[in-house]
């Protein structure tokens, strides 16, 4: 027997064989339903408070569990833009489980299917929260406006996700782009006809107190150590520690500062903030990490009780 999982249905496929006998069809009445089986209908009666008493052991985890790869997910959001045919983020977390021993039990590990549901529930409250906001407007610019409703209720997982961390790397380099005066990618188009350029070459030194020079190192330092990664000239570890990547998480969260007083930019900053959690999230389940599975959860927690997305 085949047995195919939907959402919110099973079907069962049996092999089909021939009966001779045909079944005779019967049109019982409900008394001799009734007279076939009876459920005896209880009542739930409330017992005493002190009966209902229950403990809680305590969880050994360590709380605020620090993510030791976040910085490769910074470095794929700032590297993606400034080179045609990158590999996306996923592709960039099979460098984690690459890189583990062979004898390390990572490599044995798959998928843990437990946190499919909960990833669609935050997602679904993501959608929610970031209603009215002109997100939807802004996805129905690739994706059809069924699939749109689908996505941003949690359902179409998939494209969801996928169209999540695309807004949040555009969002990431518009930051970037103010921070390094970085023209964007249109604003080259409409003045040289082409968009076929390397926005870490265009550099306004007009409109930053920073040596431009510096900046431009940064970012082909930062391009040219993920092409490093990718072709595994350097291991994970040294790519996690090292300081260039804690340069520009420090320009972003000094440019966030300074535009918390907006309102418009507090919502993306804090959509940008669930969908670092999100990615967290999926980094974990794929990792076998339970510590920073904990730690998500808790960090999702305020996001779905706000959009009323509770799981029971």
């Amino acid at each position: 027997m085949v047995m195919e999982h939907f959402m919110g249905m099973i079907a069962a496929v049996t092999p089909g064989f021939r009966l001779d006998k045909a079944v005779p069809r019967l049109s019982p009445t409900l008394k001799e339903v009734s007279d076939l089986a009876k459920i005896n209908i209880e009542y739930y009666k409330m017992q005493s408070k002190q009966s209902l008493q229950a403990e809680f052991a305590t969880m050994n985890y360590e709380p605020n569990m620090i993510d030791t790869t976040w910085k490769l997910d910074l470095l794929s959001k700032v590297c993606w833009p400034l080179t045609c045919n990158r590999p996306s983020w996923s592709a960039i977390m099979h460098k984690v489980m690459d890189d583990e021993p062979l004898n390390s039990p990572l490599k044995s590990v798959i998928l843990r299917l437990g946190g499919f549901h909960l990833e669609m529930s935050f997602v679904g409250g993501i959608g929610h929260l970031m209603e009215g906001s002109g997100i939807t407007e802004l996805l129905e610019t690739v994706y059809a406006p069924n699939a749109v409703t689908h996505m941003t209720s949690g359902k179409a997982i998939a494209r969801a996700v996928r169209a999540h961390f695309l807004i949040d790397t555009a969002l990431t380099s518009i930051i970037l782009s103010h921070i390094y005066g970085i023209p964007l990618p249109d604003e080259i188009e409409n003045e040289t006809g082409t968009n076929d350029i390397n926005p870490a070459n265009y550099i306004n030194t007009d409109s930053t107190d920073i040596n431009a020079d510096d900046l431009s190192d940064e970012l082909h330092e930062a391009d040219a150590m993920l092409d490093e990664l990718l072709k595994e000239d350097i291991s994970v570890e040294k790519a996690c520690d090292d300081v260039l990547i804690d340069q520009i998480k420090s320009r972003i969260d000094n440019f966030r500062e300074s535009h918390k007083s907006y309102r418009t930019s507090q919502l993306w900053f804090q959509y940008m903030d669930m969908i670092d959690i999100l990615r967290r999230f999926i980094k974990a389940e794929r990792t076998g990490n339970w510590e920073l599975h904990l730690q998500t959860v808790k960090d999702m927690l305020p996001y779905l009780a706000a959009s009323g997305h509770n799981l029971s």
